[in-house]
């Protein structure tokens, strides 16, 4: 019996297969798809719903990926430091007796109400929206006191982020003990403040008994619509990168190179409210944030681990929103950017207020000139230090204090119990997290072990926590001491040091001469002549794979250690003859970087 699939039905059934249909403008109908998947049945199902599916196309939403989710996808390759993993964020809750049919209900109103939560990654660079879905929660049987099967089979699972959907909730049960809810966001679709905000309201749906949920009037396409950049912003960071510090100069167990599977570790503590609420009023009264405050306690806690008196370099996550009005809070979707910040010393400070004081006025200037992609910098900044591929600023700073909000940050429905949480971000070696909970303080950090063990950042977090007791429990900041130096080895690796590692070494040879060698290897790899120096790499069908091939070609033929980042970094003959000469290729070309990742992800797959 011929089966008849509606308009709606055969599109979603496609892009679920990998075939995604798409308009080119003019009502005409074109798809991208692997070879040989798409079958005369399809083909005979998409002719006779043609009318149906362009105008069901043309009304579905898109919006073009951020330059921090294209960071993301790129980091899904092993192919540079600390990465081969996405990024993602992992929440574990307890309560009794979840009740599984209400719960997928409050979702599913959510997946409705929140067109955030629908979008997957399509073609090179774009997030695409489905106008509706519906998510089936499952469930699990766990065995007694295991508090990590589960939760290793979610972070450990192969995830395609051109499929829906870009989430994983579950439900574990066992005799005798709480339910759990366990929930894993790639930060793809969720940037941590939407992933917050879903949780809390979609749990409170469910405490309440609701079906209809608090739905936003802008969309995530319209707030990304409204995130522009500023030239003068541009050229304000560009006069000031060569003047950032480096990240700080922590002893590691193994260079970042040998870390081929790094997973993250949590550390969590908690200040209550009265001692939360008394640093908030020194804070205050110094007239700087809280945000300011603990990024300064964190950067003289960065030092002391280190042993070294010096400026460090850290990464601050910014919410991305334009800030038009209210209601771009309340969108949920990826919409966060970086932010670099320069921390002075606590050590060349005269005191804790001064330390304090810079540490606040630094972050109000960057903060100010937010409206250019600190990706973008990075970037930049990797190009002029010749990083290629290197961890470039891996140690971030996440706050998520907004404020007088009606209801905390972190807050969950009072029938649900936090049990665990963490993160994992490709290059990213600590991660420090901040927010409230009913009142009190809650900080976390998700660290690399494999790459900075164990016992150093549980004493500096110890340390970072105590130090903020000293000023919740003092009445004179004046004579809050400074963190003790902590001992390190004599030698092995650090990264502050590490970040010195170069690109390619110059080969002294003429650009002309490196342009035809690097012809002969595209041809050698590709079995095809490049038809312009200024075609990438990847856009003639070149594989991560191929990548490799051409890495070994170049280095058999230039007798030069050719790091395979390099290659990502400078997809062209024009831009690789450049680098290898000893030369530097412009802003723009560092940024075409990501340009090839989607076809480069569907080809590998094909």
């Amino acid at each position: 019996m011929t089966r008849h699939r509606s308009a709606r039905a055969l599109v979603e059934e496609l892009a679920e297969r990998g075939i995604h249909l798409h308009t080119d403008g003019s009502g005409g109908l074109r798809f991208r798809a692997p070879s040989a998947t798409l079958t005369d049945a399809d083909r005979a199902d998409v002719d006779r719903h043609r009318e149906e599916i362009v105008a069901l196309l043309e009304i579905q939403s898109e919006s073009p990926l951020s330059d921090l989710q294209q960071s993301y996808l790129f980091g899904r390759s092993a192919l540079i430091d600390l990465a081969g993993m996405p990024a993602l964020h992992y929440l574990e809750l307890s309560s009794r007796a979840i009740d599984a049919g209400r719960l997928e209900r409050a979702l599913n109103a959510m997946i409705a109400g929140h067109a955030g939560l629908r979008g997957v990654v399509e073609g090179d660079a774009l997030m695409r929206y489905y106008e509706s879905r519906r998510y089936a929660i499952r469930e699990h049987e766990r065995a007694p006191e295991d508090d990590s099967a589960l939760r290793e089979e979610m972070l450990c699972a192969s995830r395609d982020p051109t499929r829906w959907p870009l989430f994983d909730i579950r439900i574990s049960r066992c005799d005798g003990e709480d339910d759990r809810l366990h929930l894993l966001v790639d930060l793809l679709l969720l940037d941590a403040f939407s992933a917050m905000r879903f949780v809390r309201q979609w749990l409170d749906m469910y405490e309440r008994d609701i079906d209809a949920p608090t739905v936003p009037s802008l969309q995530p396409w319209q707030v990304r619509a409204r995130q522009v950049e500023r030239d003068e912003d541009r050229q304000w960071w560009l006069g000031r990168l060569d003047d950032l510090p480096r990240p700080p100069a922590l002893p590691l167990v193994a260079p970042p190179g040998e870390v081929t599977r790094p997973r993250s570790r949590q550390m969590s503590g908690c200040l209550p409210e009265s001692q939360w609420s008394r640093i908030k009023g020194g804070a205050g009264a110094m007239k700087v944030t809280p945000t300011a405050l603990l990024c300064a306690m964190f950067a003289e806690t960065l030092e002391a681990w280190s042993g070294t008196a010096r400026e460090v370099l850290v990464t601050l996550t910014t919410l991305g929103r334009p800030g038009i009005d209210a209601e771009e809070e309340k969108v949920l979707g990826a919409f966060s950017d970086l932010l670099l910040l320069g921390c002075p010393s606590r050590r060349s400070a005269p005191s804790l207020a001064a330390h304090v004081g810079e540490t606040h006025e630094r972050l109000w200037q960057a903060a100010s000139h937010r409206r250019y992609s600190g990706v973008k910098l990075l970037r930049e900044l990797s190009r002029r230090r010749r990083l290629r591929g290197r961890l470039i600023s891996p140690i971030v700073f996440t706050s998520l204090l907004f404020g007088d909000e009606e209801v905390d940050a972190g807050h969950s429905p009072s029938c649900f119990r936090a049990r665990h949480a963490s993160s994992q971000t490709p290059q990213v070696a600590l991660d420090y997290q901040a927010y409230e909970e009913r009142g009190d303080l809650i900080v976390n950090w998700d660290f690399v072990p494999d790459l900075l063990g164990t016992n150093a950042p549980q004493k500096a977090f110890d340390d970072h926590l105590a130090q903020l007791r000293r000023l919740a429990d003092s009445g004179d900041w004046t004579d809050i001491p400074l963190q003790p130096l902590m001992p390190a080895p004599a030698d092995g690796p650090r990264l502050g040091e590490y970040m010195e590692a170069q690109g390619p070494d110059p080969t002294g040879r003429p650009v002309e001469e490196l342009a035809d060698v690097v012809r002969d290897c595209w041809t050698d790899v590709l079995g095809a002549a490049a038809p312009s120096d200024a075609t990438s790499f990847f856009e003639l069908g070149g594989t991560s794979l191929q990548a490799v091939f051409l890495q070994a070609s170049l280095e058999r033929r230039l007798g030069a250690d050719i790091p395979i980042a390099f290659l990502f970094d400078n997809p062209t003959v024009t831009a690789q003859a450049i680098g290898l000469a000893g030369g530097d290729e412009s802003e723009e070309v560092a940024a075409r970087r990501f340009s090839h990742l989607g076809r480069r992800l569907r080809n590998d797959e094909s």
